[in-house]
């Protein structure tokens, strides 16, 4: 049955002795901000256990929907970063068309790096090749994949993406063991600046920052996004009416080569929700609330109050060890599955 996190905070301050029908406000200075990260800890225990065996209901289906190129008529300045006119839409870490080479966006109007070229009006291309993920989302579990053509393949990363389309293969190429599993070697040597246009076949998550001080536009744990222009932005329990702080965590899902046309990628996300308030409801399959949650709360309470004062420290480790054996058998509801698929003689 799902419950609130006052109703829980409630429950677990009364083992500190607090009474009344808010024990949570009779608490010492600093114990009602420690208990809401402990009840968040255990939370995070439920979705995301130490020991690996991951419940699937920390799983959530996904999609994200990048446009189809955008052409704009720019101005840019020699020797500024400065790029007036950009399509509201862009976002940081896409890649723009100048000139027949390739530029990165760096988001809130500005080129990653500065503009050499003649200060003047130019048509620009943006391609969208990255999309911030939903910041309570800790991983992709599952290759993603586009419904208009199949699965993308992993990348290691950005630098795998640089040597997938520079790397060259003719008689003799180099085996190094850093580029010897790229699968897409090309028959011939390949302009460096040029970059594979068309339907997405590779994946990757990048958490880089594009500039020190701007980062990919958030989306909250709904998946929507935040805009730049927003006078106020809530990011994990803090709001920010200005810059985000420097090194603000983000994550985005790349896909290579480049899309020609919008493109939807599904792909199942690990997740790991986030408490806003007393009043943000946490949903537990079957009984896990009180059989696994509430257990895990009362030990990580008598362990870390030092003025707890009950003698049954020993019983409620006891019951969290259970509760977490417990944990670890929900983590595969399908206890059966199938072997190998495949296709009889004659077809």
């Amino acid at each position: 049955m799902a419950k609130t996190v006052a109703t829980i905070e409630k429950s677990l301050a009364r083992l500190l002795g607090a009474g009344g029908t808010d024990p949570v406000s009779e608490l010492a200075d600093g114990d009602a901000e420690l208990l809401r990260e402990l009840t968040q800890e255990c939370l995070t225990s439920c979705y995301l256990p130490a020991d690996g065996h991951r419940p699937k209901w920390a799983e959530r289906q996904l999609s994200l929907t990048y446009r189809a190129p955008e052409t704009a008529t720019v101005t840019l300045t020699n020797g500024s970063v400065d790029i007036v006119g950009s399509p509201g839409s862009a976002q940081a870490g896409e890649r723009i068309l100048i000139d027949e080479a390739f530029y990165t966006y760096a988001g809130a109007d500005r080129l990653l790096s500065n503009w050499h070229g003649v200060t003047g009006e130019y048509t620009v291309t943006f391609y969208q090749i990255a999309l911030p993920i939903p910041d309570d989302v800790t991983g992709i579990e599952h290759p993603p994949q586009c419904p208009q053509h199949g699965p993308l393949y992993p990348l290691a990363g950005y630098e795998q993406e640089v040597m997938l389309r520079t790397f060259a293969e003719n008689d003799f190429w180099i085996l190094h063991s850093a580029y010897s599993q790229l699968s897409n070697r090309r028959q011939s040597w390949s302009n460096p600046r040029g970059y594979d246009l068309g339907d997405p076949w590779y994946y990757y998550i990048d958490s880089a920052a594009v500039m020190p001080d701007q980062y990919p536009t958030p989306v909250n744990t709904s998946g929507v996004l935040e805009t730049e222009e927003s006078s106020s932005l809530e990011i994990d329990g803090a709001t920010y009416t200005g810059p985000l702080p420097a090194f603000y965590p983000s994550q985005r899902l790349v896909i290579y080569p480049f899309p020609d046309h919008a493109v939807t990628v599904e792909f199942r996300g690990t997740v790991n929700p986030r408490i806003v308030d007393g009043n943000t409801m946490i949903h537990l399959p079957a009984d896990v609330i009180d059989g696994v949650f509430m257990p895990l709360c009362r030990e990580a309470v008598a362990m870390n109050f030092p003025d707890y004062r009950g003698n049954n420290t020993n019983e409620l480790k006891e019951s969290a060890n259970r509760a977490r054996a417990r944990l670890r058998t929900l983590a595969r509801p399908q206890r059966r599955t199938g072997g190998q698929v495949t296709i009889a003689r004659g077809w």
